[in-house]
């Protein structure tokens, strides 16, 4: 049986669920924010839709779908048009998150109007606690806070790690870690050898009210099995707790990164589904979004 995160004494494992897709959200549309600023390229664009918020990042960029919408008020035909519309202009596929928290009759809409599940994520968070003790830093490896300067480490090893090895994927890719570099608190994170001070992994870190995100983490290949993520995860839990957060969360999509965070007390808070709009109920057209990049 899969762990749930219990609730706290002064909210439901929903108003804890709820708080973590807000935190999301908002750590979203701030990057979508700087994405369009610095280039416009990639046509970004992002307005809130019902109570939650649309994020298009652009054509084969990690997000673009609707996020946190349809968890306290219902979501229209009209909201869903102007969803289509704008992602039409923008060259992705409509896309609508749905998870235990959203309105039912939230899916029966997406379902008429030709969306089907795509993909499916699991929302993970454990509590964080000043006190309580960390699992002692791993001398083999050293873990870092990136900066300008070890961008392009973080740019180069992410590409390794996630096999983005065509023109298309590394733009991404390296576009993505740009603005998450500027916009995220702390950002990006680095795992180097402690006997050469070569790049081993890296991850990324946000915090926003009090909760710690964990995403985009990845072990260089030929360096697996030797506490990479073991080592990257323990090292921003001690950040996020120096930082005064109460709850670190991840999401993940494969059973390896949920096993890897559960091992380290992560428990389900919930799950997620993103519907895409079927192209043959659609005339929008517009490329596929790529996977979103939560893992741990």
């Amino acid at each position: 049986m899969t762990q749930r995160l219990d609730a706290d004494a002064t909210g439901s494992n929903e108003a804890l669920a709820l708080r973590i897709e807000r935190v999301w959200a908002a750590n979203m549309v701030a990057m979508a924010s700087a994405l369009a600023a610095s280039d416009p390229s990639w046509r970004t664009d992002t307005f809130p839709l019902a109570d939650g918020h649309a994020v298009l990042l652009g054509g084969g960029q990690y997000v673009n779908r609707v996020l946190a919408a349809g968890l306290q008020r219902e979501v229209t035909d009209a909201d869903l048009g102007r969803l289509e519309r704008r992602s039409a202009t923008v060259g992705v596929v409509p896309a609508f998150e749905v998870s235990e928290l959203t309105i039912p009759s939230v899916r029966g809409r997406l379902l008429r109007r030709g969306y089907r599940p795509a993909s499916t994520t699991t929302a993970v968070a454990r509590r964080i606690d000043a006190h309580e003790p960390t699992l002692p830093p791993d001398p083999t490896i050293l873990t870092e806070v990136g900066d300008e300067v070890t961008l392009s480490d973080w740019q180069a090893a992410t590409a390794i790690g996630w096999g983005h090895v065509d023109d298309a994927a590394r733009r991404t890719s390296d576009a993505y870690a740009a603005v998450a570099s500027r916009v995220e608190h702390p950002g990006l994170l680095l795992a180097r050898s402690a006997d050469d001070g070569r790049v081993v992994g890296c991850a990324m870190l946000s915090i926003r009210d009090g909760i710690a995100t964990l995403g985009a983490m990845v072990t260089l290949p030929g360096e697996r099995g030797r506490g990479v993520q073991t080592a990257l995860i323990a090292y921003r839990l001690r950040l996020a707790a120096d930082a005064g957060c109460d709850l670190a969360t991840s999401q993940a999509s494969s059973g390896a990164s949920l096993r890897n965070l559960q091992r380290l007390r992560f428990a389900v808070t919930h799950t997620k589904t993103t519907f895409e709009r079927d192209g043959r109920a659609s005339s929008d057209g517009g490329g596929r979004s790529a996977g979103s990049r939560g893992a741990g």
